[in-house]
């Protein structure tokens, strides 16, 4: 999924090819077949196609029916288009994010400061013919706002989202004049808020970014000519040409890693007022140009949610934070600009930059470890180059602007696993009473070479391998159980055999062989397997012990000796069936039983052991 969003010199989309353009309008594209996406993109108003709130369509008509300058003007030429300008950031759609399961997509409403909750179960059905449908808002808190004289009134303005889990999310909201900003969880069902984090004054008002202005970040501006604007003598086309910047903050995006740790984004609102190499909000300024220079951070929260720099949470540097490689040398001490994801079981975290990996006037990507503060890896989406007169096309990809959205990774981690439990009816399937076994040792080996890995069951008897333990798709694997580890059998784990295999469907039966192993070969990327079980019987036993009787009392004296040797065969009630037979060992002793519910030793025995469960026997 991915949504209209109003940007100073672009064109908002007709998501639902209704000939007017959309502030909501929601598109999405198909990947159900793999990796690549149907070449159909889908798309919906959200107020008028699935009865949402508005996004502001109805109160900036200027803004979706055409009017604007950037309408009718080839991309790769200047706009002015004045009438973006104060509104970015406060009208249209936010950040956007779907829960887990799939079926609900939450939307960051800017012009009603709210989060809006879509059903889209059946666009996950059907893509083609499925409509997101309306279920409800949540209007969003003010983490205590306040209006300055000097600014326009935009009070507190929501933007970042990121679900939880079906039932919970986390929100940003940023006050636009007072430099306050927090990240609370949200109820999805009711609206409830707990705050999480808070960021003060102390935070906005630290160093400056390299270029010139004495603090990091500012109040917002409906106004232009209240940027900063420094003659920049660059080889641009002819005119006057001007570096335009103004740190204006907004909470763009929250992610959570495995460890319960969190990275904050701080996108800047001016990257997305100013453009590159384009025109002021004035016709009459038609001789200059103006080069925007966004700024951007990333905050650490550890696990405690203390935030970096705080109290029980450690900051690398001063003015560069915890994250301190994310920094032009000599130009920005901050390149990021918004956009990030982290990976649950890679440790890393994905951010947008600009000037990234290290090529100037660029937007792009950089992958980081969450544990180090070196990149692994850049990618350079597009380059702007030096706009010259001879070229004004090369101009037409927005350099420094924040020129990339938000960007998200295909989090599937692979998974195979289940549960280990005591058949004690041993008939090969789980039933509600039977127990489960805790620390079973369960050994994972790659079939076409490679290191073991190892894990135990936990209280409930459930264990996993994931891709953080490397598994991988479509690839071979043994699994070798040993419930002689097992801390909780009620009886010796040295007497558990495995119980009859495949009896039922595979997420109630048991799939381990005599030899306590399996083999499996995972699904695809993505597809999990969480049907690998292991059931285990206590075996039945009867004997004991044969002796020389010697003073005829038919009792065993201490002194009298067993007898070694001696065969003792097992029958059928009838007399008919012989189901087993056992020599006495050294000291006398013999024993039958019921060592796994199928024949193991392929004798012919019912139980193995020779041993049946709940019949009556002959010894003789």
């Amino acid at each position: 999924y991915t949504s209209a969003f109003l940007k100073r010199h672009s064109e908002l989309p007709d998501a639902d090819q209704d000939g007017d353009n959309d502030l909501g309008g929601l598109m999405w594209l198909d990947y159900s077949d793999g990796l690549a996406p149907s070449e159909t993109v889908f798309g919906v108003n959200l107020t008028e196609d699935s009865g949402g709130p508005t996004y502001g369509d109805a109160e900036h008509p200027s803004l979706v029916d055409g009017s604007r300058d950037v309408d009718t003007t080839p991309s790769n030429l200047p706009s002015f288009d004045p009438e973006a300008f104060a509104l970015i950031g406060a009208t249209g759609i936010g950040d956007i994010d779907l829960t887990p399961d799939g079926q609900t997509l939450l939307v960051m409403n800017l012009e009603t400061k709210s989060l809006d909750l879509y059903d889209v179960s059946t666009v996950q059905d059907d893509s083609t013919t499925g409509t997101p449908a309306f279920v409800s808002s949540i209007a969003m808190p003010d983490p205590g706002c306040t209006t300055l004289s000097t600014t326009p009134a935009y009070g507190h303005q929501p933007f970042g989202v990121t679900a939880l889990d079906g039932g919970n999310a986390l929100v940003g909201v940023q006050c636009a004049d007072n430099l306050l900003g927090a990240v609370y969880q949200i109820a999805l069902a009711g609206g409830a808020a707990t705050q999480l984090v808070t960021l003060d004054a102390d935070y906005y008002a630290r160093a400056d970014r390299g270029l010139g202005e004495t603090e990091r970040w500012n109040s917002w501006t409906d106004d232009f000519f209240e940027l900063n604007l420094d003659p920049n003598g660059g080889a641009w086309p002819s005119g006057n040409h001007f570096n335009a910047y103004r740190s204006q903050p907004l909470i763009s995006d929250i992610n959570v890693a495995a460890d319960g740790s969190m990275d904050i984004s701080i996108m800047d609102r001016a990257g997305h007022q100013i453009g590159w190499v384009n025109r002021s909000t004035d016709p009459a300024d038609s001789n200059s140009y103006y080069i925007g220079l966004a700024s951007g951070d990333t905050l650490y929260v550890c696990a405690n949610g203390a935030l970096e720099g705080t109290a029980g949470c450690p900051v690398n540097d001063s003015a560069n934070g915890f994250y301190t490689a994310d920094t032009f040398p000599g130009a920005h001490h901050e390149t990021t600009v918004g956009g990030a994801w982290v990976g649950d079981w890679s440790g890393e975290h994905v951010t947008v930059q600009m000037d990234a990996p290290d090529a100037f006037n660029a937007g792009g990507i950089m992958w980081w470890p969450r544990s180090e503060d070196t990149p692994e890896l850049g990618l350079t989406p597009f380059y702007s180059g030096v706009w010259a007169t001879s070229n004004p096309g090369a101009g037409f990809f927005l350099g420094k602007a924040a020129g990339m959205g938000d960007v998200e990774g295909c989090n599937t981690p692979q998974f195979i696993g289940d549960y280990v439990w005591l058949d004690d009816d041993a008939d090969g399937v789980q039933d509600p009473n039977e127990q489960p076994l805790a620390e079973v040792t369960v050994t994972l080996t790659p079939d076409g070479g490679g290191a073991a890995v190892t894990t135990t069951t936990n209280a409930n008897g459930y264990y996993a391998f994931t891709s953080q333990e490397g598994v991988l798709p479509n690839t071979e694997y043994t699994l070798q159980f040993d419930v002689s580890t097992t801390s909780n059998s009620p009886l010796d784990p040295e007497l558990l055999a495995p119980t009859i295999a495949g009896q039922v469907d595979s997420m109630r039966d048991s799939d381990i062989d005599a030899n306590e192993t399996l083999t499996v070969e995972t699904l695809p990327l993505g597809i999990n397997q969480s049907d690998l079980d292991a059931g285990y019987v206590a075996p039945l036993i009867i004997g004991d012990y044969v002796w020389f009787d010697a003073d005829a009392n038919g009792i065993q004296d201490e002194d009298e000796p067993g007898i070694a040797g001696v065969t003792v065969r097992l029958y059928s009630a009838d007399g008919t069936t012989l189901l087993g037979t056992a020599i006495t060992d050294e000291a006398g002793f013999y024993s039958f039983s019921s060592s796994v519910a199928e024949d193991v030793a392929g004798d012919g025995d019912e139980f193995g052991g020779g041993l049946p469960k709940d019949e009556a026997v002959i010894v003789t």
